[in-house]
């Protein structure tokens, strides 16, 4: 019992810190844009859930495979390769979520919540930053499933941090909206993303770029194309139905590509 309660405390500091995680851009927004703006922002966070739960679920179904691969030959240079394959797979179908939440949220907001529409941008903005960070989840697992709960906590804090600089420089500097808010949360989900792939490099010695591929390329070969003929055509359901012919293609290539290896 005394060993797992050991165990355990690390993992609980590490929720702890998540907690402040998603709470630091609300307190960006009290402290310089009011009570009125982060109800507004209600919207973009949730966004933010709805973008965040399928990479969340897939992530958490990888996790116990790549544990039960991890205790079976205690390889970790497979353990990655293995998290590597899974991570493309999450990669794509985040794009998938990525894409489809950008566009189904404007349409719901007009219809169910119109006096929420300022939110709008700044939804869409927060997805995109959540998206990128969905990515690296499986990876993110690799430190729990190797018990190196100092770089998890190390993360955590980092992200943080992370957050209320952007957030804070972005509205003192650039403007004082939700979307600047919304710019510097997802940037720092993004740089969060990068730390940890930066680390899962350096620690065990894999290739950087192999994992940048596998993690961020599958995403942006959907989500750059989908936001590009939303923002390019004005008809939003032509954009969507291209959208959907991109998304079938890298499907499709990433489908062919498994199928070789």
């Amino acid at each position: 019992m005394k060993a797992m309660i050991i165990g355990g405390l690390p993992l609980l500091l590490n929720s702890l810190i998540w907690t402040l995680v998603q709470s630091v851009d609300k307190f960006v927004i009290i402290g310089f844009l009011g009570t009125e703006a982060l109800g507004v922002y209600s919207v973009p966070l949730m966004g933010f859930t709805t973008m965040v739960l399928i990479p969340q679920t897939i992530s958490q179904v990888f996790y116990i495979k790549i544990s039960h691969l991890y205790g079976a030959n205690h390889d970790e240079y497979q353990l990655i390769d293995k998290a590597k394959s899974f991570t493309s797979i999450t990669a794509a179908i985040s794009g998938g979520a990525c894409v489809a939440v950008f566009y189904i949220m404007p349409i719901f907001v007009d219809i169910f919540m119109p006096n929420y529409k300022d939110g709008t941008l700044a939804t869409q903005i927060l997805i995109i930053g959540v998206a990128i960070y969905s990515t690296t989840m499986i990876f993110g697992n690799i430190f729990s499933v190797l018990k190196l709960n100092t770089s998890l906590i190390i993360n955590s804090v980092a992200l943080c941090i992370f957050n209320a600089v952007f957030s804070s420089a972005l509205v003192l500097f650039v403007e004082k909206s939700i979307n600047m808010v919304a710019i510097g949360t997802g940037l720092s989900y993004a740089c969060y993303s990068l730390l940890l792939l930066i680390k899962l490099s350096m620690k065990f010695k894999y290739s950087f770029a192999k994992l940048l591929i596998s993690s961020w390329l599958p995403l942006l070969l959907i989500v750059i194309p989908g936001v590009a003929l939303y923002l390019l055509l004005e008809n939003i359901y032509l954009a969507a139905g291209l959208s959907l012919v991109v998304m079938a293609f890298v499907y499709g290539a990433i489908l062919l590509m498994r199928r070789k290896m």
